[in-house]
């Protein structure tokens, strides 16, 4: 999981560099959208009866 989060936040900011962003738009938005996913599935997996 926190494989997941730290792959998307790498990318996320290689991205931004590349795009010589001020802001970290997709680290940020990676970071997110992953945390929020890997979320979902641990409670999917812990509620799953």
């Amino acid at each position: 999981m926190l494989v997941t989060i730290g792959v998307g936040a790498w990318l996320g900011y290689k991205l931004d560099q590349y795009l010589q962003l001020k802001f970290p738009v997709f680290l940020l938005t990676f970071v997110f959208l992953l945390f929020s996913g890997v979320m979902y599935q641990l409670y999917r997996m812990l509620n799953n009866k």
